[in-house]
């Protein structure tokens, strides 16, 4: 399971690398990330999606990257672990608005403000399973 955390150690890594272009390994990152190669796999070829690398060439287990202005913009900011923060802190948020909302209104519009409490508290439930907690 890739968690926000491996992201930002995989990202950390790129940024803090003392060359624009990295060759990364795979197995060697995967035994420092305690996960897998193919989460290697999947991270690099998400952080090429999002343009916080670029991959040159991809050999095998070893990756070619050139690290991109957007990924030390993104660790700068927090990383991901920051975005899932905020996230969970919206989500808490919005709960408790539905939930000041929810003694104003009544028939219908009450109805509708306990469905979407609803669904706000099952995705506030199910998010630390979704990300691997």
């Amino acid at each position: 399971m890739i968690t926000p955390q491996m992201k930002d150690q995989l990202l950390d890594y790129i940024v803090n690398n003392d060359n624009i272009r990295i060759p990364i390994d795979c197995n060697l990152m995967a035994n420092e990330l305690n996960t897998t190669s193919i989460c290697i796999e999947k991270m690099i070829n998400q952080f090429a999606r999002l343009n916080l690398c670029k991959i040159n060439i991809h050999y095998g287990s070893t990756y070619d990257i050139t690290a991109q202005t957007e990924a030390d913009d993104m660790l700068f900011r927090g990383g991901f672990t920051f975005q899932e923060d905020i996230l969970n802190s919206n989500l808490d948020k919005l709960a408790a608005e539905l939930k000041h909302l929810s003694g104003k209104t009544s028939g219908e519009t009450l109805d509708s403000v306990q469905k979407m409490a609803s669904i706000v508290g099952s995705i506030s439930t199910a998010l630390p399973f979704i990300n691997g907690e």
